[in-house]
Order: structure tokens, then sequence, then C-alpha cells
């Protein structure tokens, strides 16, 4: 197997959001505790993240439309200004841009996201890392989550490449190791807390490249 692409996750794999959990926020501030928290995420996602709406406050009208709840000013206020300050506030994790740009001789990195049109495109931006993925994949340009099983497929039918050469880095073995596998790619999980169990599995982005070429 010869690795020609690296598919990076964007929050908690290589930056860091800068306000925690704006999935739970989001909930919280719109009342939906009695919804099953797995579904309530696919649902959420799946409205907010998978279009390209005129402004993010349109985006959480359509959220609470979703869930058949009465949104106010005040709360649609609290919620765009959440938002706009988890990008705002964010942060690169320490050492992605010296070790993806060394190891970019070898392997094309590929970003994939959940986002909508601004966010993720603002950090790269704020970051300095416009030129450190040849390509980008965003799931309000797609049409679907990551987590979709067509996701995947989309990219490569548009990388033209195949499950083979493509390895999937992420933080999350739900979100990012499961969808992986499932479309026939390899999975590398970088757990930086050691708190989750996967078979293929980094603590610090330093062990990319090693971990990488056992693989070919």
């Amino acid at each position: 197997m010869t690795i020609q692409y690296i598919l990076c996750d964007f929050w908690g794999t290589v930056a860091q959001i800068g306000v925690y959990s704006p999935v739970k926020k989001i909930k919280q501030i719109l009342g939906l505790n009695d919804i099953d928290f797995s579904e309530y995420v696919n649902r959420m996602q799946t409205v907010l993240l998978t279009k390209n709406y005129p402004s993010m406050r349109e985006g959480f009208e359509a959220v609470a439309a979703e869930f058949e709840v009465e949104v106010s000013d005040a709360q649609l206020d609290e919620l765009v200004g959440m938002w706009n300050k988890s990008w705002l506030m964010a942060r690169p994790l320490p050492f992605i841009k010296e070790n993806l740009s060394k190891l970019s001789s070898d392997y094309k990195f590929v970003l994939v996201a959940n986002t909508d049109a601004k966010s993720v495109s603002n950090c790269l931006e704020k970051f300095g890392w416009t030129d450190l993925f040849s390509e980008v994949f965003y799931s309000c340009d797609m049409g679907l989550i990551k987590t979709d099983p067509e996701f995947l497929k989309k990219v490569m039918e548009s990388l033209d490449t195949t499950a083979s050469e493509c390895v999937f880095l992420g933080d999350g073995v739900n979100s990012d190791m499961i969808p992986a596998l499932a479309a026939g790619m390899k999975g590398i999980l970088i757990d930086r807390r050691d708190r989750q169990e996967f078979g293929l599995k980094i603590r610090r982005i330093e062990e990319l490249g090693k971990i990488i070429d056992n693989l070919e």
C-alpha cells in the first residue's frame, strides 16, 4: 500500500476551538434537554453545516425549526455570538504546521471538516495555513456531514484516488475513525490525553510520520 493522501479532521485534530463544545451549548441554549444526544448531533449538524446560509442567524433559525422550538432574538444573538467566538478565539494546536509541512514532500494533506462557510476558512487565514492543505472539503459545500458514508466517497472521487492510498487523521473514534474504516481506509487516532481505545493511535503529531511509514 502506497499512501498518497492524509485526510485531516480540523477541530481537535489540528486546531483547538475557542469555545468548549459549541454543539452542547446549542443544545443548552435551545432547551433541547429531552432529545437523545447522538440523534441531536446528527440532525443539528445536518441542518446547520450542510448549507451555505446567508448568515449564521438564519442557520440557527433553521436548527430551531428542525426541532420545532421557538427561538427568541436574544437566543439567536447568544447563539451567533458563541459561534463566532468559537473560531475567533481558536488557536492552532502545537507543532502542526511544522510537522505537516515536513511530511508534505511525501504526502498530500487534505482537510475535511464539518463547518459553515466561514469558520474554518477564517481560521486557515488567521493561522497562516492557506497553503498547508492541497485540498479542502467542507460539509457546507458537500451537502453532507463527514460522518455520512457518501462524504468520504465523494472526497476520494474528487481526488481521483482509492481508499488504499488514503489515511484519515482525526481525534474521535465515532466522528472520524469509524467513518474512515467504513470507507475502506486506514484511520489514525490522535489522542493527546490517551482517553480513547483504537488500534492505530498517536499522542503527539510528531509521531505521525513514523506510524505512516509502518503502514507502507
